[in-house]
């Protein structure tokens, strides 16, 4: 599995220009965007972001995209590929594709519920979540 990531990381900085380590980084700080735009709180926020279950979800959806991604914007400019490739990832949950958005919010739906359990004395009763 890690080598499928890495290989389509390389992929991503082949299209775009990007770095290695500027795909990565991107990767994760709106992997950390996203779960505090979503938790609805400090502490459940907090708790995935401790998770490798909620990173490994990540990673996992990211690459998903990436695959999209670069099928997707093979007419586009080396240029207009780098500046497309955020936007094209910063709202996972309105993907326009209804196959694409099941896999999300179905392994969501499993990684959530796995991270909340092994949390519950850290995660407040009572949210939505549960």
């Amino acid at each position: 599995m890690r080598a499928m990531h890495k290989d389509m990381t390389d992929q991503v900085a082949a299209v775009t220009g990007l770095t290695r380590e500027q795909v990565t980084a991107l990767m994760f700080e709106m992997g950390a965007q996203y779960i505090e735009h979503i938790a609805g709180g400090e502490s459940i926020s907090k708790a995935f972001l401790r998770e490798p279950l909620y990173w490994a979800w990540w990673r996992q959806q990211w690459h998903l995209m990436d695959e999209v991604f670069i099928n997707m914007t093979g007419h586009l400019t080396h240029e207009d590929r780098r500046k497309v490739y955020r936007r094209f990832h910063e709202d996972i949950d309105v993907y326009p594709d209804a196959v694409v958005w099941d896999k999300i919010h179905s392994a969501y739906q499993r990684m959530s519920q796995e991270v909340i359990a092994k949390n519950r004395t850290e995660i407040p009763t009572g949210h939505e979540y549960e």
